[in-house]
């Protein structure tokens, strides 16, 4: 034990001059010890001198450090891959009997010699002991940069990981392992590594959006394992019943065949359709020959016409974001050849109108009547009196000649919400070319979503804002020059979503009619099977205000009208239901709650799409497992070899317990037997005075 001083240490002579005078002058000058024996007077001198010593020294606040040392076995993890794809193999019977009982057995006799924890692991790593053999996908990177992080700085002795090797989420788990220092991965390796004899579908790709009346196209993949030469039919259903139909023949022992299907959207609605592959004979399985997928019939695309004073590069960036949503049509125009038709539109936006060279006025003045969203985007060409005198909310005057502008995001925008890279990149977007004034006005119900920043200083002015007056809603892209924003979230991310996000965001607000109900359901339209059912949910009071005072129920029914009811949790004056994992298929609910008086009701429909991607690819990749093992200096092993990977784990000499050190610094006031000395000095001295008459 060290001792600490948080005073000088010369402060210790000061405590024994203390002490010393107490002791001096309370035994040399009282005429009632004249009595006493000389070394009795001594030793009460010392008591004395001692007690004061103590109590002077421990008002100097010292500290002591104490130092402890714990043993850590070493750690023995066990992963287990507990999804379908180790057991949907031609031994799966001696997996889930004869194997498991011996990975138990060894796994509680090396608990003996090391600290041994389980995990399972699918698409996610738990800390568990069972296996089921049940998860839906496999992510074996995940996997190791898991363990590595929760046992960073700890004795991790080894990895044991059993698994076939196959993974379909994540990325090449080998990259995940070159991040391990010093920590052997032993693999058992499961699985077959010889393909079975088996016709399956890989894989379908479908749009997600079709719109009614229109054909929509879908690509299957089918695959034939060690068939030589065969002919089968791969239909497309819907409701059981065949929409359409196509001969696949399979020319080699190995084959792969895409085929592709134009299905018309005869509904709207939430769809299921099936892709089914007629079963050959002698597959291993027909789990693999269906595959379910799901269409979202909408009724018609939203139609947004960009209308232009002159072509502008610009133009085609707008364009391009915005038909990334595939909810909009994109249709450009310049103002001069405009027939003037409006009614199939519901955004247009402006560029550079209107200009000197064409007021646009009938256009603009159809566009207010019918209450149609308008997005003006403000820059050179653009006569500012004549748009000043359209009143829409924003005014700019005295303006001379363009500046440069960066932007800068408005934190009190609230109408409607954007991401953090967003939010990030909009002050790192290229200057704009703005109107340079200092006249820029605003209408109360106007909101800014960004500023102009002019160098350093952040101004007042706008840059990006909207109005929403009488009904009509108004947006103002102020500045030339957008285009060059698009091209450096290209050349900072390798893609353009920032800048996609800014245009659909703003067209998305644009178009949207706003919702005035009291009680609102939000609900993801797809999820999947190993997913849980998310649905949120908001009650507003007569003042718009969220109010969950009342209770939210929910009855969700699926296909064969099986009803599941719920209740809606209360979080954060909204709602929220976690209705766990769903079989596949299609459900619609119906959502009721007491509000404004009135008894409100909300319907809705989602789907769980099935997932099979663990009965598609049932080759074991042992390359994987062995090649994992020998980066980490660890071993590759095989299900009845588990013996000798015990054996090779209790030979390892860097396995061995650590020790650590552990500091541990208290004031010294707080040990009881200083405070018990101190009492107990002073309680003999007294005694003693006592019994010889010194008081």
């Amino acid at each position: 034990m060290n001792i600490i001083f948080t005073y000088p240490a010369w402060f210790i002579i000061l405590c024994i001059l203390c002490g010393g005078l107490f002791a001096v002058g309370l035994y040399l000058r009282d005429k009632k010890l004249n009595e006493l024996k000389t070394w009795l007077i001594k030793v009460l001198a010392i008591i004395r001198f001692v007690s004061v010593f103590f109590i002077a020294f421990l008002l100097l606040e010292p500290l002591f450090e104490n130092t402890k040392t714990t043993k850590e076995k070493p750690i023995v993890v066990f992963a287990h891959d507990n999804s379908e794809s180790i057991v949907f193999t031609k031994d799966s019977a001696y997996v889930k009997n004869d194997y498991k009982s011996q990975y138990y057995k060894i796994r509680n006799s090396l608990s003996e010699q090391y600290e041994v924890v389980s995990y399972s692991f699918g698409n996610e790593l738990f800390q568990q002991d069972s296996i089921s053999f049940k998860d839906k996908e496999t992510n074996l990177s995940n996997v190791i940069s898991g363990l590595n992080e929760r046992y960073y700085n700890r004795n991790l002795g080894a990895i044991i990981l059993a698994t076939d090797g196959i993974y379909n989420k994540g990325s090449n788990p080998f990259f995940a392992a070159q991040r391990l220092k010093n920590i052997p991965v032993y693999t058992i390796a499961l699985g077959d590594t010889n393909p079975a004899k088996d016709l399956y579908i890989d894989q379908v790709i479908n749009n997600r959006l079709a719109y009614k009346g229109n054909d929509f196209p879908v690509e299957v993949t089918v695959k034939a394992n060690d068939f030589n030469s065969a002919k089968s039919t791969l239909k497309i259903l819907k409701q059981n019943k065949v929409v359409s139909q196509r001969e696949v023949i399979f020319t080699s022992k190995n084959d792969i065949q895409t085929l592709s299907f134009q299905l018309e959207a005869s509904a709207t609605g939430l769809q299921r359709y099936q892709a089914s592959i007629s079963p050959l004979k002698d597959e291993y399985t027909t789990q693999n020959n269906t595959k379910d997928f799901y269409i979202d019939v909408l009724e018609s695309k939203q139609k947004i016409l960009i209308l232009a004073n002159a072509p502008h590069p610009d133009i085609a960036a707008f364009k391009n974001a915005i038909e990334t949503n595939k909810n909009y049509e994109v249709s450009v125009s310049m103002i001069d050849k405009f027939d003037n038709k409006i009614d199939p539109y519901s955004l247009v936006l402006l560029h550079n109108l209107p200009s000197t060279t064409n007021y646009a006025d009938n256009v603009i003045k159809n566009l207010t009547n019918k209450k149609t969203a308008m997005l003006f985007v403000l820059g050179s060409q653009t006569f500012y009196k004549r748009f000043n005198n359209l009143k829409k909310g924003l005014s700019i005057n005295y303006v001379n000649n363009l500046s440069n502008a960066q932007g800068s995001v408005n934190s009190n925008f609230s109408l409607f919400k954007f991401s953090d890279a967003l939010k990030q990149n909009i002050p790192k977007f290229p200057p704009l070319k703005v109107p340079f004034s200092q006249q820029y006005k605003l209408e109360n119900s106007c909101e800014v979503l960004a500023y102009q920043k002019i160098g350093l200083t952040t101004t007042k002015y706008p840059l990006i804002v909207f109005n929403r007056r009488e009904g009509n809603k108004t947006g103002f892209l102020i500045g030339e020059g957008y285009y060059k924003w698009k091209y450096f979230d290209y050349l900072e991310n390798e893609n353009n979503t920032v800048f996609q996000e800014l245009i659909t965001q703003t067209v998305q607000y644009a178009v949207s009619k706003e919702d005035k109900s009291f009680f609102r359901v939000f609900s993801n339209n797809d999820f999947k099977e190993n997913e849980e059912v998310f649905i949120e949910a908001e009650v507003y009071n007569k003042s718009y205000e969220l109010d969950n005072s009342n209770e939210v129920s929910i009855v969700i029914k699926d296909e064969d009208g099986k009803e599941f009811p719920y209740n809606f949790s209360k979080t954060n004056n909204r709602y929220e239901l976690k209705a766990g994992i769903l079989p596949p298929g299609n459900y619609n609910y119906v959502a009721k709650t007491i509000a404004t008086g009135k008894t409100l009701t909300e319907t809705g429909e989602f789907s769980v799409t099935e997932l099979k991607v663990e009965q598609t690819n049932t080759v074991a990749n042992h390359q994987l497992l062995y090649n994992i093992s020998d980066l980490t200096n660890g071993k590759l092993f095989y299900p009845n070899q588990l013996n000798e990977l015990q054996q090779d784990l209790e030979n390892r000499e860097d396995l061995v317990p650590v020790l650590y050190d552990k500091k541990d610094v208290d004031d010294l006031i707080n040990l009881k037997y200083i405070f018990f000395l101190i009492l107990a000095l002073l309680a003999t001295e007294w005694f003693l005075r006592k019994r010889n008459g010194a008081y």
